[in-house]
């Protein structure tokens, strides 16, 4: 997780509180990662630190959002597949509203297109088995991830492959914030391709355009299993709509893309009209 460190914040006594809070949890040898964020949501900071001989990587907050759901999303997938996602260490809710998570440090690469070019054969098939398996793991375990873009994917040494940042999962058992879910916008896609953002709502839209990366090598199976993921586009994100909350969720969303087409049909229109007038 290299690429998350940063410059110094300019927030210092923000950092030295947290600092003293988790060295009150057991932590030891703590460096901040990055600097500390605010937004209107919050303060947010990342650390590495040691804990109990495991070397872990710590995000704290202070705002209205829980690190409740991505805990118990990371805690279940990590347990029944530790080889793809990253093993949960702790969760604590602080007063005042502050928490933290720590979890499993990976020590890696983000997956880029240079390092597919640069890998071995043997490593860049278990590049793409791992992205692969990845994808079928949350689709089966009914869970959206909402974020799976090449950021957050983490490549070690042996070409294994973890997932990781499930601020925005949703799925069964898991805690959602209904209001946010049902803003349309919240729902759109972005044809960003290999950096899918968040909120695009399906992860097998995301896998399959990260995994044509690998189209020009020869990975074994490479068809078959494209076809598979491109089979489920769509299927998880609009049964979890229809189900998981009122239909109107799901109107909002097909009326949403309906005016996005709409609005790219009349810039088409009005630029053949230019050219026709000119």
């Amino acid at each position: 997780m290299e690429h998350l460190k940063g410059t110094e914040t300019k927030d210092a006594a923000g950092m030295e509180n947290w600092h003293s809070v988790l060295e009150e949890y057991g932590f030891s040898d703590i460096q901040p990662l990055s600097k500390l964020l605010k937004s209107a949501d919050g303060e947010h900071c990342y650390w590495k630190a040691d804990y109990n001989g495991v070397s872990c990587f710590i995000k704290c907050r202070k705002s209205l959002d829980s690190l409740k759901k991505e805990y118990k999303a990371m805690d279940k997938l990590s347990k029944l597949y530790p080889e793809y996602f990253p093993k949960t260490l702790l969760h604590t809710d602080l007063s005042g509203n502050r928490k933290f998570l720590a979890i499993e440090y990976i020590n890696g690469d983000v997956l880029t297109a240079d390092l597919i070019e640069q890998s071995s054969d043997e490593k860049r098939k278990r590049i793409f088995d791992s992205i692969y398996n990845i994808a079928l793991i949350l689709y089966e375990n009914k869970m959206i991830h909402r974020d799976f873009n090449c950021d957050n994917l983490m490549v070690q040494e042996d070409g294994t492959t973890k997932l990781f940042d499930f601020q925005h999962v949703l799925g069964e058992d898991l805690p959602e914030d209904e209001l946010n879910i049902q803003n349309p916008k919240r729902l759109r896609g972005t044809n960003k391709k290999l950096r899918p953002a968040p909120y695009t709502w399906d992860d097998m839209y995301s896998a399959y355009h990260i995994l044509q990366m690998f189209e020009r090598y020869d990975i074994p199976e490479y068809t078959e299993k494209m076809n598979n993921i491109k089979s489920k586009i769509g299927n998880l994100r609009n049964d979890f709509l229809q189900n998981k909350f009122p239909l109107s969720t799901y109107l909002n969303y097909k009326c949403f893309i309906f005016y996005k087409i709409y609005g790219i049909f009349q810039k088409c229109f009005y630029k053949v009209l230019q050219v026709e007038i000119s």
